[in-house]
């Protein structure tokens, strides 16, 4: 199921030169889709992110730009040269900037916290170096008696 509409692309276009059909190209969309949600999961959670209604509208709109971006330059691909076409390449270059932004934190997602970033999970831990981990507490009972301690005198 697509995260964006038509509509939304549309609002990148110039209608007075290029009008998007009324369907998505879906190769070009899943794409971009993939593109934007890859590189921002770094960061965020997007594992809910499954439609228009779940996916944030910071990640809607880089989605839009990215596509619309894409879809000039197929439109006017013929026209490459000298003519580079500046408009794609300005809403894309704002579509990366937000993506940057993004995976660097300096822009947030209005209403969507980052993923807390787990601590490793590593042996030996601070729960295997106390005074005596074989006690009662949950921790780990497989070391054994103690066979050194700080706190020991040679």
């Amino acid at each position: 199921m697509a995260r964006i509409a038509v509509v939304q692309v549309r609002a990148w276009l110039e209608p007075t030169k290029l009008k998007h059909p009324d369907a998505m190209l879906p190769a070009l969309l899943d794409h971009a889709e993939t593109e934007v949600l890859a590189r921002v999961s770094s960061v965020y959670d997007i594992t809910t992110w499954v439609d228009a209604t779940t996916t944030p509208p910071l990640i809607q709109t880089i989605i839009s730009k990215m596509y619309a971006g894409w879809f000039y330059d197929i439109a006017y691909s013929e026209d490459v040269g000298a003519n580079e076409n500046t408009w794609a390449q300005r809403i894309l270059q704002n579509a990366e900037m937000l993506i940057v932004g993004i995976v660097d934190g300096s822009i947030t997602i209005p209403t969507v916290g980052p993923s807390t970033i787990a601590q490793p999970m590593f042996y030996p831990n601070d729960n295997s170096s106390i005074q005596d981990p074989r006690d009662n507490q949950g921790y780990d009972t497989s070391l054994g008696p103690n066979k050194f301690s700080i706190n020991q005198v040679f």
